[in-house]
């Protein structure tokens, strides 16, 4: 990067695990803090990338849950930690597209508006979803919406308090 003369600037949350640029000797990257509290407003994983990339993995295991059902096999190695991460990698390198993160960092307010919209290739897997409940094969009353959506709730990340955040900020050297 010093050599081609580039500079990069990467945002992050306050979390306390993270590096105070005080701390750290970059030459070609800049640190920038998002304010308290803002991060799922400002952060553009939590405007669609993070979910984005669940659907997808999602719609990968649910594909190789039909195929096992289709075939009369066993789901029990449908999920396998091994496979999963696997397939959790080509889903970041493959399905995770470039307009989705574009669109991710224009939601999260990083740049003007766009006029490039995502693909829904989501409508292929909703019909195979609605087959398989048909038939039994699925048996649990939950829409596909509410299966790629799983653990939306699932709390992933603990949130400072007001008395944690002053402390912190206290113990800057400035």
């Amino acid at each position: 990067m010093i050599r081609q003369h580039r500079k990069v600037i990467l945002f992050i949350d306050n979390c306390p695990t993270h590096p105070h640029p005080h701390h750290v000797k970059l030459t070609n990257v800049k640190l920038e803090f998002f304010p308290p509290n803002t991060t799922s407003k400002l952060q553009p994983m939590d405007q669609g990338v993070i979910t984005n990339l669940k659907a997808n993995y999602r719609k990968k295991i649910l594909r190789r849950m039909i195929n096992a059902l289709e075939n009369k096999q066993s789901l029990d190695k449908v999920i396998d930690p091994r496979v999963c991460i696997r397939d959790l990698t080509k889903v970041w390198q493959n399905d995770v597209t470039e307009i989705t993160i574009k669109n991710c960092f224009i939601k999260a307010g990083f740049a003007e508006n766009t006029t490039e919209k995502p693909v829904d290739d989501l409508r292929y897997i909703n019909v195979r979803w609605n087959e398989l409940q048909s038939t039994g094969a699925i048996n649990d009353n939950i829409s596909l919406t509410d299966y790629l959506a799983v653990d939306k709730d699932l709390m992933v990340t603990d949130y400072s308090t007001d008395d944690a955040i002053i402390n912190y900020i206290r113990s800057i050297e400035l």
